[in-house]
């Protein structure tokens, strides 16, 4: 490889195709659509000043997709990157500006979760990548063969120059990088279609060194869960490393701490007990014990040093061995391990550190207690000769004396633990603190057996049976479609899926049948809140894969993203979890746009469940089982090419959870769980493509975009459905892409994957929780409607108040409506209800458009009745009434005339 390029790649919607744009030749429009606002006060565990101070509004970005918004992410996928001689980028953000090197008008905030909710399983606390409240430039390193999403927080309106570097290193050693600015142009007031590319207009700005540090805090300080950073700088011919301890609210640069007056300490030091064995440790249990702590060297200049800066393990006191390791498994690779003996010192890149993995350290020891680490850090520079700082570190480790033990479910464990003394947690080593000797923290009956754990195996190990196991990096079940039909397979895209692939592949495909999806027991957590007791008790452990990349475990996704969307009638396919085996139940979900999870898969309510597959879609959601062992999972995917021809393929997912052995699990096993020709088969009656007719010829509408517009000509207001669904923009004979319908001509469908739960007391006002509704999201869900109601085309200086109020005057069907609003802090806010009487009001501004979750509590056939009333801004009155005719779950809506909801 020559040389190193950073470029937009932009997937074209709807379209199964990317192209490659320069960042000179690009801006991206960030709307005011994806405004929030914060809450009027912060409390603890939910402070978001690390973004703005409270009831402050700002423009984000979200890390899962929002429909009419740019979906910003970060990819590592070009198989061009194989040539490279590591499996990682550095990644670093050096400033951010405004046009014409002025100061940028706002904050940037680049970080993980969701916005005003931490997201499943995070810790709020590592959230923040990049900010220009903590300073730049800052830098994390991305593993390869990856894509990634975050949210892109911004304070202000106006141009924004990001301006970025990557960085990597070739297999003969070279250092090659690219760096350009990014240019966002934030809010509606801002014209993208003006806006220069900032690096037509600017160079590229200077990444300076970093200035001296300032006297660190050197009184005793104990530090428990939070955010650091081992910061070295190099100044006047002195190379010095202080810890900055960033403010808990992450709105301010960190504190500059003297390291060795900080006592590192975890309450919880096992949480993540049973999580593999160090090598050379005789027990796991230990692992993880400390938070993470990054490494910083931002503020070095290349020609400050000659190479790079060297760190290493100088001593180290206390009850037993000690491992630094700088990614996500315990395997390694290492900083050092005293386990196994000397290690070369760990080289650290100028310019690099600060996020996650290879600049984020994790800790390990083997037993309980308190260690005194005196770490080196060393460089060659220019002027001939070595500079050295080195610094002792005090650790306190709390657990129990029994490495054997597992924890309970509470996190708490059993038997004798590590007991603190009168200066366990007051004196540093420096200080005097003594470290704790071996046989104060004797091991119960004597040391264990050392034991090969014998889920610790490779991805691409083999079962016995000859089966592939995948436990590590990025994984489809992908459909195909050819003259055979419907074929899924495992599209590999891990490290040695990649190099298995054929030339020019990108991928390695298997057969179903011939893998085996591992969960490692680092995928080991607990059920995190209340929002999530549909998995089990808050605290009960579980094993998850997430919806975004942990390094070092398994991400699964689905896709159809070869098939175009013009291949299958209604534009996807319907995937269907038919059966389940195994030791737990099995629950695959996604976290929506407001932080609450959106349901998929489950088996602990009984299946068949079943969930959308758009064509050219490629989707991530959360993987979660409440048992470690073996599972069987069997799944269908069936549709209808666009002449009508019905398309099935059905298959069997065998996959082992936390320390089972994988090796003895034959994927054939589970094919007994596969359904047997079926000799009369019978067809869903609600299984119909979008656009389908009723027996009336009413317009059956099921998946995409539809909006309920009121606009105002002389004869008054008029409200119709105006339809950019893919079969509305195709039918439509206007400029504006969209069909638009009279309500009387069109059946609203909410198709069975619809069905949800009530997810919180919050929610108490839909039905009790867990209990079933169907829904329509207020952020758009592949495969569903998605409903909106505005009064665009209306200017607001043509009505008396700037707008028109909106009724729910009668309801008949099955069950009960609600549309509500989800708030930017997940709370709900209402705005119709059946469940109380009616009729029910709002307001719509003219000029608005705004989407709701409509929730329906019961299957069947539904005559919504509305009024829309106002006045001219001369005084005359208005007023239009119209029924929609709604059908929702598994009823067949071809026999529905929206005509007999007239008389609603």
């Amino acid at each position: 490889m020559d040389a190193l390029s950073l470029r937009a790649r932009y997937d074209v919607p709807g379209e199964s195709r990317t192209e490659w744009i320069e960042y000179d030749d690009l801006v991206i429009a960030v709307p005011n659509s994806v405004k929030l606002i914060t809450p009027m006060g912060y409390a603890a565990g939910d402070d978001w000043s690390f973004i703005v101070p409270p009831a402050t509004s700002y423009w984000n970005l979200p890390l899962g997709r929002l429909a009419g918004a740019p979906w910003a992410g970060l990819s590592t996928e070009s198989p061009t990157l194989a040539g490279l001689g590591q499996d990682r980028v550095l990644w670093r953000v050096d400033a951010v500006t405004g046009p014409g090197d002025q100061p940028a008008p706002g904050d940037v905030v680049l970080w993980e979760g969701y916005p005003q909710r931490g997201g499943f399983g995070m810790e709020r606390i590592d959230l923040p990548m990049f900010s220009t409240k903590l300073g730049l430039p800052a830098a994390r390193w991305v593993p390869l063969h990856t894509h990634a999403h975050f949210n892109w927080s911004i304070t202000r309106p106006g141009v924004y120059c990001v301006a970025m570097t990557i960085e990597a290193q070739t297999g003969d050693g070279r250092r090659v990088s690219d760096a350009e600015q990014l240019t966002l142009a934030v809010g509606d007031g801002t014209d993208a279609s003006t806006v220069t590319p900032c690096g037509r207009t600017q160079d590229y700005p200077e990444r300076a060194a970093a200035a001296p540090a300032p006297d660190p805090v050197s009184a005793p300080f104990v530090l428990g869960a939070a955010a650091s950073s081992l910061v070295s700088t190099i100044s006047d011919g002195d190379l010095d490393t202080q810890l900055s301890v960033l403010d808990p609210t992450l709105a301010a640069p960190g504190a500059p701490h003297d390291p060795e007056s900080v006592i590192f300490h975890r309450l919880a030091a096992l949480f993540r007990a049973g999580t593999g064995n160090v090598p050379g440790f005789d027990t796991g249990v230990y692992g993880n014990s400390m938070q993470v702590i990054h490494w910083d060297a931002t503020g070095i200049r290349p020609e400050q040093l000659h190479g790079d800066l060297r760190w290493s393990l100088h001593s180290v006191a206390g009850p037993g061995d000690v491992a630094l390791f700088y990614c996500l498994t315990q395997s390694g690779p290492f900083v050092f391990n005293t386990a196994i003996g000397p290690t070369e010192p760990h080289r650290l890149w100028t310019g690099a550190g600060g996020g996650d993995t290879i600049s984020a350290v994790r800790w390990s020891f083997s037993r309980p207690g308190k260690y005194c680490l005196t770490l080196e850090w060393a460089a060659d520079l220019p002027e001939g000769h070595e500079a050295v700082d080195r610094r002792t570190l005090t650790f306190v480790v709390d657990g129990p004396l029994d490495p054997t033990v597992r924890a309970n479910p509470d996190g708490t464990y059993p038997g004798a633990f590590f007991t603190h003394d009168a200066e366990t947690l007051t004196r540093t080593c420096v200080d005097g603190g003594r470290p704790t000797r071996p046989e104060e923290v004797p091991v119960p009956g004597g040391e264990p057996d050392p034991v090969d754990d014998p889920w610790n195996v490779p991805n691409w190990s083999r079962t016995v049976s000859g089966a592939v196991i995948l436990n590590s990096g990025h994984v489809d079940i992908a459909s195909t479609l050819d003259d055979g039909g419907l074929r899924t397979r495992v599209m590999d895209t891990t490290t040695e899926g990649l190099s298995h692939a054929p030339v020019g592949g990108g991928a390695y495909w298997h057969e179903m049948s011939d893998v085996v999806f591992q969960l490692l027991p680092g995928s080991a957590t607990t059920v995190p809140s209340e929002a999530y007791s549909f998995i089990g008790p808050v605290g009960s452990r579980i094993w998850s894969l997430s919806q975004t990349e942990q390094p070092g475990l398994l991400w699964p996704g689905w896709s159809a993203q070869t098939i175009q969307p013009t291949e299958l009638a209604g534009g996807g396919l319907n995937w269907t979890l038919t059966a389940a085996r195994g030791p737990g139940d099995v629950f695959v979900h996604q976290i929506g746009p407001s932080g609450a999870p959106v349901h998929i898969f489950e088996s602990a309510t009984g299946l068949p469940d079943t969930t959308r597959t758009d064509a050219g879609s490629h989707v991530h959601a959360n993987w979660t089982f409440t048992a470690p062992g073996s599972y069987c999972l069997a799944f269908e995917r069936t549709g209808s090419r666009a002449d009508g021809a019905r398309l099935s393929d059905a298959f069997t997912l065998a996959v082992v959870v936390g320390e089972a052995d994988p090796s003895g699990v034959d994927p054939q096993g589970c094919v007994d769980l596969l359904p047997g020709d079926d000799p009369d088969p019978v067809d869903d009656p609600w299984d119909v493509p979008n656009w389908s007719r009723t027996a009336s010829g009413a317009v059956i509408l099921n998946r995409g975009y539809v909006d309920i517009a009121s606009m105002l000509d002389d004869g008054g207001p008029r409200t119709m459905e105006r339809d950019l669904t893919i079969k509305g923009i195709f039918h439509s004979p206007d400029s504006d892409g969209a069909f638009w319908h009279e309500p009387s001509d069109v059946v609203l469908q909410l198709l069975p994957e619809s069905q949800t739960a009530a997810p919180s007391a919050d929610y108490g006002f839909i039905g009790p929780v867990s209990s079933p509704v169907w829904g329509l999201s207020q952020a758009e869900r592949p495969g569903l409607l998605w409903l909106s109601w505005s009064a665009q085309a209306i200017r607001p200086a043509d009505l008396a108040g700037g707008g028109l109020s909106w009724s729910l005057t009668a309801v008949d069907g099955p069950g009960d409506v609600f549309v509500y609003q989800t708030g930017p802090f997940g709370a709900p806010v209402r705005v119709f209800g059946s469940a109380t009487g009616l009729p029910d009001s709002t307001r719509i501004g003219a000029g608005t458009y705004a989407h709701g979750n409509w929730m329906f509590t019961a299957q069947g056939s539904y005559c919504l009745a509305f009024e829309r009333a106002g006045s001219r801004a001369d005084g005359v009155p208005l007023s239009d009434a119209f029924t929609l005719a709604v059908v929702v779950g598994e009823a067949d809506p071809t026999g529905v005339d929206p005509g007999d909801c007239a008389g609603s």
